[in-house]
């Protein structure tokens, strides 16, 4: 979509770019499921004209009316005359496309909204769980090694779900048989860190398997058991940020 000034004529694309310049100047980097989470719970904008801006192109003049409001609302200027006035220009391929036809199907529209809100659902748990582990207290320590486990369990699991889906890999199986079928479409790197997150989880959530109980651990177990949960974290987000972050519409 391209917008006119209507007191100079000069002509500028509306894309992710110039949006993230008028919001705050470092959106443009973010992954999709960041975009659409930002723009849907930070800006209050309906979750069409989210997805129409991420999207880009065609699907931005289906909302052109809101998305003019928006760059008045926020005073955007006219590099040329600093005029603050805009008008949406009508492109051949922005004709066919209206708010009815653009996605292809509602199986698309809904897909992309499922994804969004996934991603930013996990994100938001993972940044809790970061919080508690950063402000742990040893006198609680079973508590959070417990629920640290219970956590590490959900995030594995959203991963390899996540990552067959994408490979186009039976999910079936346990945990590690997923691992195993997706070790070939995936760096060694990645499995590797799927399996030491894995191996964590079961010693966790049967520490008993392990020869381990969680009640009677002393200090410096407890402090290995921790480290070793911020160290799975860290490989969460390596992998949710190398594998996940971006995902096509």
């Amino acid at each position: 979509m391209k917008i006119k000034c209507k007191s100079c004529g000069n002509v500028k694309e509306v894309n992710k770019e110039l949006i993230g310049s008028i919001l705050g100047g470092t959106l443009s980097s973010f992954g999709v499921w960041a975009w659409t989470s930002y723009l849907f719970a930070g800006t209050g904008m309906a979750f069409g004209i989210c997805v129409a801006l991420v999207a880009g192109g065609p699907a931005l003049y289906a909302y052109r009316t809101e998305i003019i409001k928006l760059l008045m609302d926020k005073g955007y200027k006219c590099d040329k005359c600093e005029a603050k006035d805009w008008d949406p220009i009508l492109e051949a391929h922005d004709y066919i496309n209206t708010k009815e036809t653009y996605f292809e199907d509602e199986v698309k529209k809904k897909e992309f909204g499922r994804k969004a809100t996934k991603y930013s659902n996990f994100k938001n748990r993972f940044k809790k769980l970061q919080i508690k582990l950063d402000n742990q207290n040893i006198e609680d320590s079973t508590e959070l090694i417990v629920h640290t486990g219970a956590m590490l369990n959900d995030m594995n699991e959203f991963l390899v779900k996540e990552l067959c889906f994408i490979k186009e890999i039976d999910p079936s199986g346990t945990q590690a048989k997923k691992i195993e079928k997706l070790k070939d479409t995936l760096s060694k790197e990645i499995t590797n860190h799927l399996y030491s997150i894995n191996n964590l989880r079961n010693k966790i959530m049967h520490p008993s398997d392990y020869g381990i109980d969680l009640s009677s651990l002393n200090r410096l177990e407890v402090e290995n058991i921790l480290a070793e949960c911020k160290m799975a974290m860290k490989n969460i987000n390596y992998i949710f940020e190398k594998e996940l972050s971006s995902f096509d519409i």
